[in-house]
């Protein structure tokens, strides 16, 4: 987790443009980004399911 209040650097240039954001990184490299609009219950459950 990212405190983007204290890290803006980091949030732009990861392009997290709002808030809630959930980005999945693996071996290093983003592979899946879940944006403010869809960042329900039901999406946030599926993108961790798919990445556990």
């Amino acid at each position: 987790m990212v405190n983007t209040g204290t890290n803006k650097r980091l949030a732009i240039g990861q392009r997290v443009m709002g808030i809630p954001t959930f980005v999945v990184y693996e071996g290093g490299e983003k592979v899946e980004t879940l944006g403010k609009e869809d960042a329900n219950e039901a999406n946030i459950e599926a993108l961790i399911e798919r990445h556990i």
